[in-house]
């Protein structure tokens, strides 16, 4: 995967948290991955005047590819889950 580094300040406190919580050395993954899932709820919301298939099909444009053996076992497990 192809990175960029950045320089960030944030609080000593809002650091200590994060590092008690995720440990030190995952921080970066975790800012990282907050700020993807931050950028794609404010990217929905820019879509939400669409149409459902319309919106679907941005989401796609987006999101990760998942493999579809991960896909079915997901849907698989759900609906288990839903029988019980």
């Amino acid at each position: 995967m192809n990175t960029q580094r950045i320089t960030i300040s944030i609080p000593t406190n809002v650091y200590t948290l994060l590092a008690q919580q995720i440990g030190s050395g995952k921080v970066s993954q975790y800012v990282s991955e907050t700020i993807h899932s931050r950028l794609i709820e404010e990217s929905m919301k820019k879509r939400l005047t669409k149409g459902p298939v319309e919106e679907f099909f941005a989401l796609r444009k987006i999101t990760k590819k998942l493999p579809t053996a991960k896909i079915l076992t997901a849907i698989h497990t759900g609906r288990r889950m839903s029988a019980v």
